[in-house]
């Protein structure tokens, strides 16, 4: 009798063990593929009045050159996270792409403690990329700058990096 007992109890916490990797596994709607320090081809540059700086730029043949975390505050360095979405629940949905950073003073004379925010809708195609890069001094701002795919109020993905400005 006692030995039934240990079989059921083993049993029970191995499924509740499957059940807690099952709403892990779901909980990873969005999952980050890699990250770090970037390379990328022309910038082209348009309007985005959202955004601090006034524009937003998109470049091909965005490649990764290192995985960290430590990001070089230096004018030129490009910065993020590609992410995939793995729930399909959510292909033809809007998520929101932000960046939360120390806060910055534009050349335009706009402030603030958030930028680079986009919504930006899944498709079947469900991986993305979303990049920071210092074009200007005014956005080089030691600290930690949090990168955060958003949706409906919620954080699906997030990673965290430290700039670090050098004094040379």
């Amino acid at each position: 009798m006692a030995r039934i007992g240990r079989v059921f109890r083993l049993a029970f916490v191995l499924a509740l063990t499957l059940s807690a990797a099952e709403a892990a596994a779901q909980e990873r709607r969005v999952e980050i593929t890699d990250f770090g320090l970037y390379a990328a081809g022309p910038m082209t540059h348009s309007p985005a009045p959202e955004q601090l700086s006034g524009q937003q730029w998109t470049a091909p043949n965005i490649r990764l050159l290192e995985q960290t975390d430590v990001i070089p505050g230096q004018l030129g360095r490009i910065f993020g996270f590609r992410f995939r979405v793995n729930d399909r629940s959510l292909y033809g949905k809007t998520l929101r792409l932000r960046i939360l950073h120390p806060r910055l003073s534009s050349h335009i004379g706009r402030s603030g403690t958030e930028t680079g925010r986009a919504d930006v809708p899944t498709a079947a195609s469900p991986e993305r990329g979303y990049f920071f890069a210092f074009e200007y001094t005014w956005e080089i701002a030691e600290g930690d700058w949090t990168f955060q795919v958003v949706h409906e109020g919620r954080v699906l993905a997030e990673k965290k990096f430290r700039v670090i400005v050098s004094m040379y």
